[in-house]
């Protein structure tokens, strides 16, 4: 197989000739100037296979390294796995980015079912965290919240219940601060070392002494109201125009 062998260390403007084709070398490579296309021949300088051009097309392009400082244009262009199709990058299952960080300037579209992010922390600008944002009905958002622990073994978690449109806690709330509501319901006890202010505080089997539990004082703007479990109880309402608790037997 005859094999092109151009000049070594040539000037700019020397020429090579093949057949009847010619190159012009133009200070960085050598420049086809005859019409036409070399098939199957080999270009190389000392060594077979190594050469510079401007401008190489091909129909199939196969090569150990490919380096260029302009555009790489193609219907494919095909790097071991990996396939890029216009917009589109194509390959197998899982692609692997190994740099130390990855800049995205727009805006990303994951279109899976589900995103795994391996980080310790994750940090983000947004003020408004955003789930089930396509639905528009609460059914199709019950069930809806935050998880924390691995699939299979939650160890706690805030829903949202749909029937009752209420978030649902799976383990005990604390506040540090003040719990303002329209409707306070709890099925467990309300503890608190402040005060508990509200229109209307109701117990079940107790006021003191088994749902609602206060190191301060209790005001009433009315009345009290309690559902008695059956059995006999004493219960001790702070009356604020006397200043002293008044004693209630149940």
């Amino acid at each position: 197989m005859v094999t092109l062998s151009f000049p070594v260390n040539p000037n700019t403007g020397d020429t090579y000739t093949f057949g009847t084709k010619t190159w012009v070398f133009n200070g960085v490579g050598w420049q086809l100037q005859t019409a036409g296309a070399i098939n199957n021949v080999p270009i190389g300088n000392a060594i077979p296979s190594t050469g510079a051009f401007t401008t190489v097309t091909a129909a199939s392009f196969t090569g150990g390294v490919v380096s260029t400082t302009g555009n790489i244009t193609g219907g494919n262009v095909q790097g071991g796995g990996v396939i890029l199709t216009g917009n589109t990058i194509g390959g197998p299952d899982q692609l692997t980015i190994t740099t130390a960080n990855t800049v995205i300037s727009g805006n990303l579209y994951v279109q899976g079912n589900t995103t795994f992010v391996s980080a310790n922390n994750v940090t983000t600008n947004s003020l408004l965290l955003q789930l089930a944002n396509n639905v528009t009905l609460p059914t199709l958002a019950n069930g809806a919240g935050i998880t924390v622990g691995a699939t299979g073994n939650t160890i706690t978690s805030m829903l949202y219940n749909s029937v009752s449109n209420t978030w649902n806690f799976a383990t005990g709330l604390s506040v540090n601060g003040n719990v303002i509501s329209s409707n306070f319901a709890t099925a467990g006890r309300v503890s608190a070392t402040g005060n508990v202010t509200g229109n209307n505080v109701v117990a079940v089997a107790g006021f003191l002494g088994n749902n609602i539990s206060v190191s301060g004082n209790v005001t009433l703007g009315n009345r009290l109201d309690w559902t008695s479990n059956g059995t006999s109880a004493v219960y001790q309402v702070y009356n604020a125009s006397t200043g002293s608790l008044d004693t209630i037997f149940g």
